[in-house]
């Protein structure tokens, strides 16, 4: 172990408690964080204050109805779909945020038929590539548009700066019913 100052020990301290914390990591990879933040004092600080766990209040949404907030401890996932061009487990009764479907309103009721994977209890079925005869039901809470995201262009001393930013359009639906096959 490196030698510090009884100060720098004392802001690692504080820094490790609250890096344990807000990331809940466990007694078995303490020692891990203990040679990152000894190695890596300010990039762990850094990251500690861009950590804030809150708990998530529900919002009215584009239909008028609250929101039911998706946090806490994610429960076994129902099926599987691909959805906007990606994969995303589902289960029923939560909200989950996709790539901005197209002619979709808020409110609308929408049936996904890529079904990759449905579960019953313990034993998951997998298609080959879709399962036959499975779908999932959601109802389209709402359209918006994402965080900001900056995209810079730079070249090193040739003058060249670009900033541009963009908002990627998003869709958040709530599933409703997963139907096994």
């Amino acid at each position: 172990m490196v030698a510090l100052s009884k100060k720098r020990e004392r802001e690692r301290e504080m820094i490790l408690v609250s890096y344990k914390s807000d990331c809940g990591v466990s007694r078995e990879n303490t020692h891990l964080f203990l040679l990152s933040v000894v190695f890596r004092h300010r990039t762990v600080q850094q990251k500690v204050s861009r950590v804030t766990v809150s708990a998530t209040p529900s919002s009215i949404n584009q239909i008028g109805f609250q929101t039911p907030p998706s946090t806490g401890e994610k429960p076994a996932w129902d099926a599987i779909i691909e959805v906007g061009g990606s994969q995303q487990f589902v289960s029923e009764g939560r909200y989950y945020e996709c790539h901005s479907l197209p002619g979709v309103e808020p409110g609308s009721k929408v049936a996904f038929e890529r079904v990759l994977a449905t579960r019953d209890t313990e034993k998951p079925t997998f298609g080959q590539p879709y399962v036959k005869g499975a779908r999932v039901e959601a109802t389209v809470l709402e359209n918006y548009k994402d965080e900001k995201v900056i995209v810079f262009k730079y070249k090193k001393k040739k003058h060249y700066r670009r900033k541009n930013g963009h908002r990627q359009h998003m869709t958040r639906f709530l599933v409703t019913k997963v139907i096994k096959a």
